[in-house]
């Protein structure tokens, strides 16, 4: 098996996706089952409102499922070192490093998204629950149980809160609405966390290349470079921020001066890199690999405030003058969110395609001499 990877896949070979990514399903499906089997209505809280709440209630779970993470990455990382082609000068093409890279995130993010699993599982009991059936019998087990003197209900009854007077919620709908709220908090903070856990997968992918393309030293210097400027940045934020407000009217006046010092290196690293030593060269590559998602994100951000948003709010609100039009508001009212959830996700999905034209700097600094 290992000798026809070697021949014909030696992408999948070298990054061992073939071995890690069936075991990572293994720990998906264990996770899956773990969370479905956790939720039952004798550890379930009749006061749970979200999924914070939930984590907190359940952080020896948490600790339990981080344990397989670490564990799925430390193997692949003993099997990841024996062998980089790049470094050998063995020959690769544009889209086997393209590969490279997928594989990374693919293994990455199948690695640190077990507890997503586990919410799943959770999620998946919560919707075989929601029945009325269900709750009215589990709350007379649970009044048992608790010993809990019930009080009569009176459709009349009311309670006022900050001046508000809202009627008493029978106790079956009390939990019932309490329970909803709890799953689709859940399923917000699913997608919110989700996104998050495949960013951070994505910066854990890009840092593990650079690591591969160049060296240690190379790499850690990387890393060095890159917390100087976050603090650097962090400072002129904090020192500057009054008087950059009151002169240029916005906090993105500073991430316009950044967007405009990554070009500028980029320039330079594409025009002047036989200028540069080959270490100098290789920390701007990474670093330039490392900021790419952030600027593609931050140029979609800055088409959507400029030129999308002016152009579809006019439309909007012009919508009284033009109610014959309702599909057409329809359409584009999906258009914008659609759009929204597409500049969410640029980072994810335009570093593709850039990183097939970075791969021209990737071989040209390979090929400078030390």
């Amino acid at each position: 098996m290992k000798k026809y990877l070697l021949e014909r896949f030696p992408t999948l070979w070298n990054t061992q996706l073939v071995w890690m990514l069936p075991l990572a399903l293994i720990a998906h499906a264990l996770c899956f089952i773990l969370g479905y089997n956790h939720l039952t209505i004798t550890n379930f809280d009749w006061e749970w409102y979200g999924a914070d709440v939930y984590l907190d209630n359940n952080a020896g779970i948490l600790l339990l499922l981080f344990i397989p993470t670490v564990l799925l990455l430390l193997v692949w990382s003993l099997h990841l070192v024996r062998h980089n082609a790049f470094k050998v000068f063995y020959p690769l093409s544009r889209w086997q490093l393209i590969g490279q890279f997928l594989s990374y995130f693919v293994i990455i993010t199948a690695s640190i998204t077990l507890v997503f699993s586990f919410f799943f599982g959770a999620k998946t009991k919560m919707d075989s629950y929601c029945e009325n059936s269900f709750f009215s019998s589990a709350l007379v087990e649970y009044n048992k149980n608790e010993a809990y003197q019930e009080s009569i209900y009176n459709n009349d009854d009311t309670r006022i809160s900050e001046a508000i007077t809202e009627t008493i919620e029978e106790p079956i709908e009390s939990f019932l609405t309490s329970v909803k709220s709890f799953y689709y908090s859940l399923e917000r903070d699913l997608y919110d966390y989700g996104l998050l856990a495949l960013y951070f997968a994505l910066a854990a992918a890009s840092l593990l290349l650079c690591f591969r393309l160049t060296s240690l030293r190379i790499g850690i210097i990387t890393v060095l470079s890159a917390a100087v400027l976050m603090l650097f940045f962090i400072l002129i934020k904090q020192v500057f921020s009054p008087y950059i407000i009151t002169t240029l009217y916005s906090i993105r006046s500073l991430f316009i001066i950044a967007f405009l010092g990554y070009v500028f290196a980029l320039i330079s690293l594409v025009f002047f890199m036989r200028k540069m030593s080959k270490l100098v060269a290789g920390v701007l590559m990474n670093l330039l690999l490392l900021l790419a998602p952030f600027m593609l994100f931050y140029i979609l951000l800055e088409i959507t405030i400029l030129i999308i948003e002016p152009i579809l709010l006019s439309y909007f609100n012009n919508y009284n003058s033009i109610t014959a039009n309702e599909q057409k508001y329809i359409f584009l009212d999906w258009l914008l969110n659609a759009w929204y959830i597409f500049v969410r996700v640029s980072g994810l999905v335009l570093i593709i395609p850039f990183l097939a034209l970075y791969t021209k700097v990737i071989f040209k600094w390979k090929a400078m001499p030390e």
